[in-house]
């Protein structure tokens, strides 16, 4: 799914940070707030979300190029992600799924934070995955061998990137997401995002050292990654709805037959 139809499945407490990234690292750059819809609908982030994914493009892109070139439309998203990537340094192949680049930059990201971490935060972190085999574990704590271990445990992909997209927010914005839709199952891993924003914080500036764009770029990407676990959970809770309201609704057909069936045989006799 492109960067336009995600955020528009996006709920506005999923958006906020994507507007603040925009708005307050954009700094002079940012359009968002002069657009009409802006200043009707803010804090409604959802009235204005192909707002938002156009200036994630444009920041994506060189202000020249973009202009001269793009028609002022920036990059699409998915370049922007190659980019963030290799800037993460994350291998990511023309024909590797967006989902899965994402992925891989948010494990990369978590692995560069966790070796900043003290060895109590790092085995803390370990705890909070619920990863006990790890080489190193009581040591440092590479990326490699972190992102080994998540993809060998089958981590789910929506709770690792609550836990980054969590942890940028503290480290880029001063506070954490608001999880008021989601607690009782975020409660854990939002409590951790403590320590993976100070690590972060102490490796921000890496990421910016190719460019003010990725001032931008790299925590709305994280960001983008994790409405897109969030949108394929809500699709997965969906269709067992779905498939159960079929299953009761088969079911309550079955009785209904049977009764029939057995008061037609009592009724004969």
């Amino acid at each position: 799914m492109d960067l336009v139809p995600l955020l528009r499945q996006a709920s506005n407490e999923e958006l906020a940070p994507l507007v603040e990234y925009i708005l307050n690292k954009g700094r002079w750059s940012a359009e968002l707030n002069a657009t009409i819809v802006f200043k009707k609908h803010h804090p409604n982030h959802r009235m204005y979300a192909d707002d938002i994914a156009a200036e994630i493009q444009k920041f994506g892109a060189n202000s020249f190029w973009s202009q001269a070139f793009r028609k002022g439309r920036g990059k699409k998203y998915r370049k922007i992600l190659r980019n963030v990537a290799k800037r993460c340094g994350v291998k990511a192949g023309f024909w590797d799924e967006t989902v899965e680049i994402e992925q891989r930059v948010v494990e990369t990201v978590l692995g560069k934070a966790c070796e900043r971490m003290t060895d109590e935060q790092r085995q803390e972190l370990l705890d909070t995955l619920k990863i006990h085999r790890l080489s190193g574990a009581g040591g440092p704590v590479t990326a490699g061998t972190l992102q080994a271990a998540i993809q060998a445990a089958g981590f789910a992909p929506y709770k690792l990137a609550v836990i980054v997209a969590n942890g940028m927010a503290n480290a880029v914005l001063g506070h954490g997401l608001a999880f008021a839709a989601n607690a009782g199952l975020t409660k854990g891993l939002a409590l951790f995002a403590g320590p993976i924003g100070w690590a972060l914080d102490a490796i921000w500036g890496g990421f910016l050292v190719a460019g003010p764009a990725y001032r931008v770029t790299v925590p709305c990407v994280v960001q983008v990654a994790l409405i897109r676990q969030s949108t394929i959970r809500r699709q997965q809770e969906e269709r067992r709805r779905k498939l159960r309201s079929i299953g009761m609704a088969a079911l309550i057909t079955l009785i209904c037959l049977l009764v029939f069936v057995v008061a037609r045989h009592f009724m004969q006799q």
